[in-house]
């Protein structure tokens, strides 16, 4: 129960603390650079930044790693335009560059999941990567834990370092300080938490569809994600760069059609696997207009519920911020930014309070990061407690002293009186403590009694030895196979604990509370209890046959 309540404290603390913890997102993909930054009161998000910029040229899915400093001149143009003051960043990872599982391992503690992980190669044995481990950044959470079936299932995200490496130093050279590396998918399905009213009674689906990201994200109600890719060629992603896709007719028609199947392929394979019917399908993208391309989809996947997934509708706009989002046809090209603007680096652990996909972190370095930003918060929050506790005392002193000048002579009298009552009453208390122990000495000459049976002279000793300060005995009643107790105790407690060390006795076989009472002697509440004391077989055996 205490630890618990300890866990419920730590989280509720945690919660509030991650609650100030800045960090602006930063979407990253070919052609553009996108940021933004929210605030949370309640349930309520507010956008507070949001800019963006378009890259000119020719753009593929190498640019990225080709012009690096283009990209990072204009997140910098960006972060200047719009002042985004902290330089801490959010930036996620594409799908395509991450290795993303759901495993099943058997039931261990996380302490003893943390030691296979650094002992044994864990993921060496449970997960198949192209290249060495050691060239991967690697996240895991404890999704479930099956008691019953003794598993448990764990989410893995693994990413190459070098690929990591290509998004951070484009925020690094930007001025920024990278502190959350996500995975697209997962940063979109943070988006959703924008979204009013939103429930997981049923599997809801994420489908992102472009030049560059395709898959399928199915979230349950536990947080356990199912992804897949959907295959896209290299002539129809060109096609998509290119031309206005979302036109009907020719070669769009079959785009759709094609990518509707492999839709439809990867539900029907999730409902038979799971049994459960997904309830909607939201639609993102980075094209300019996504209308046409659902009703495209909806032709193909005839028993699917798409609709356009707009992470803005739920969220507060300023009036200075509106015009800017609104020049974006597509709101669901926002989604992903700020879905990571809603993630926070976490320095004091409330995500481990939280299951799912809410809070991968590639980052290589993050304990390091952690420990670092965590250094910071404690300079903050100590220097603030110390100007509160100033503040606060300078209130009081002023406030004791303007009472003390108007109630000095009322004070005195209310403190003689309580002066006398305390030392009345402790006169009691030291009187009847006396008494008390007067009484429970009594019960030491049991122990030099002389019997013609060792067992029973045993037996008052270990009554005798479970006496406790606080208790008196009136009588010890011997009636064959058990004895009752009677007597007198300062407090129930003390009761309860004399009960106990009876029954610890070697020839007490149980000890019960038979009755209580109240009785009043000297002003004070003593506690009158009767013990009955079911006994072990006594031995018959008398000293002199022994």
């Amino acid at each position: 129960m205490a630890n618990k309540l300890l866990g419920a404290i730590k989280a509720r603390l945690s919660k509030l603390i991650v609650q100030q913890e800045d960090v602006v997102g930063v979407d990253i993909m070919p052609g553009y650079i996108r940021i933004a930054q929210l605030e949370q009161s309640g349930k309520r998000w507010t956008v507070t930044k949001v800019g963006y910029r378009y890259v000119q040229g020719q753009i593929d899915t190498n640019d990225l790693k080709n012009n690096p400093d283009g990209y990072s001149s204009k997140l910098q143009q960006v972060c200047e335009k719009n002042k985004v003051s902290t330089s801490n960043a959010a930036v996620s990872i594409p799908v395509s560059s991450a290795v993303i599982q759901v495993v099943n391992l058997p039931l261990m503690s996380d302490e003893e999941l943390e030691e296979a992980i650094k002992t044994d190669s864990l993921w060496d044995n449970v997960v198949q990567l192209p290249d060495p481990i050691d060239e991967y950044s690697i996240f895991h959470q404890v999704i479930k834990r099956h008691n019953t079936e003794n598993l448990m299932d764990i989410l893995f995200v693994a990413s190459k370092l070098s690929d990591i490496e290509d998004y951070m130093g484009i925020v690094r050279s930007a001025g920024l300080n990278p502190v959350v590396v996500d995975v697209r998918c997962f940063s979109l399905r943070n988006a959703l938490d924008l979204k009013k009213d939103l429930n997981f009674k049923q599997p809801i689906g994420l489908l992102e569809f472009g030049p560059f990201e395709n898959f399928l994200l199915i979230i349950d109600k536990e947080g356990a994600p199912f992804i897949a890719e959907i295959y896209i060629s290299d002539v129809d992603k060109e096609h998509l760069l290119n031309t206005n896709p979302t036109d009907a007719g020719g070669d769009n028609t079959k785009l759709f059609e094609r990518y509707a199947m492999q839709v439809s392929q990867v539900v029907s394979s999730y409902q038979s696997k799971y049994s459960s019917t997904i309830a909607k399908i939201f639609v993102a993208s980075t094209l300019p207009s996504i209308d046409d391309a659902i009703a495209q989809f909806q032709i193909g996947l005839p028993n699917s519920r798409l609709e356009a997934f707009d992470p803005l509708a739920d969220v507060r706009v300023p009036a200075n911020i509106e015009q800017k989002v609104a020049a974006e046809p597509n709101s669901s090209m926002f989604a992903a930014v700020l879905g990571l603007a809603t993630r926070k680096l976490d320095i004091f652990g409330y995500y481990q309070y939280v299951t799912g996909v809410n809070n991968i972190n590639l980052l290589p370095n993050r304990d390091a990061i952690k420990a670092k930003e965590k250094a910071k918060a404690y300079s903050k929050y100590i220097l603030i407690l110390v100007v509160l506790i100033v503040l606060a005392g300078a209130g009081w002193s002023f406030f004791d002293v303007s009472e003390k000048k108007n109630s000095v002579t009322e004070k005195m009298a209310v403190y003689h009186a309580a002066a006398n009552e305390r030392d009345t009453k402790l006169a009691t208390l030291d009187k009847l403590v006396r008494q008390i122990r007067k009484i429970s000495g009594l019960l030491e000459a049991s122990a030099s009694l002389e019997s013609n049976q060792a067992s029973m002279y045993e037996l008052l000793t270990e009554i005798n030895n479970s006496v406790i300060e606080g208790i008196a005995l009136d009588s010890i009643a011997y009636d064959g196979n058990a004895v009752t107790i009677i007597g007198r105790s300062l407090s129930d407690q003390n009761i309860i604990e004399f009960n106990s060390k009876l029954d610890s006795s070697s020839h007490i076989r149980r000890a019960s509370l038979q009755t209580m009472s109240v009785s009043m002697e000297d002003g004070l509440a003593l506690k009158n209890f009767s013990l009955r004391c079911t006994l072990e077989p006594l031995a018959n055996k008398t000293e002199s046959e022994q």
